[in-house]
């Protein structure tokens, strides 16, 4: 067969049974670029400070990108995926609110009131630390509807919540 820009391999046609499920699917694409916007651009020229603005410029690019792979791994179930996703984000920007947002409504949605709380402190914590700031308004909304969220699935009744060693009142 011809030999496309495949790096040497010959091109496979649409349904080929040899090829590996999604290999050139959008979920490939997106850990490609998941992986690759990770790198710094030009490690090398650390203090070059015409490398400042194309930095920034992939560093937001690659938070935005990543953002929206963990909101797409949540909405399909992937909630393993999707924490991991954050995790890198949190990694490399201890600061990013929309991550901290996203990983409160993960634990949210898995019933976690005190991982939506701690995450949440976090959150606070390295806004305060790294850059005199408080949360967002978007941010403290988040930890509301968050915390109402998982206040509302395990709201405990009258009576289930006993008093433990009150047996004598």
């Amino acid at each position: 067969g011809r030999v496309a820009a495949t790096g040497g391999r010959p091109a496979r046609r649409r349904g080929d049974a040899r090829r590996p499920p999604d290999a050139d699917g959008p979920d490939a694409a997106i850990a490609c670029v998941l992986e690759l916007g990770a790198l710094e651009l030009l490690p090398e020229d650390p203090y070059e400070d015409w490398l400042v603005a194309p930095r920034e410029e992939l560093r937001d690019r690659w938070q935005r990108l990543a953002v929206r792979a963990a909101e797409r791994a949540r909405s399909t179930g992937g909630r393993a995926e999707a924490h991991a996703i954050v995790a890198r984000l949190l990694e490399r920007d201890p600061t990013d609110e929309a991550a901290h947002r996203l990983a409160m409504v993960l634990y949210a949605d898995e019933g976690r009131h005190h991982a939506v709380r701690r995450q949440f402190d976090l959150c606070r914590s390295a806004l305060r630390d790294g850059l005199d700031a408080a949360p967002s308004a978007e941010t403290l909304a988040t930890f509301r509807r968050a915390a109402g969220q998982v206040e509302h699935h395990v709201r405990p009744t009258a009576s289930s919540a006993r008093l433990v060693g009150r047996d004598a009142e």
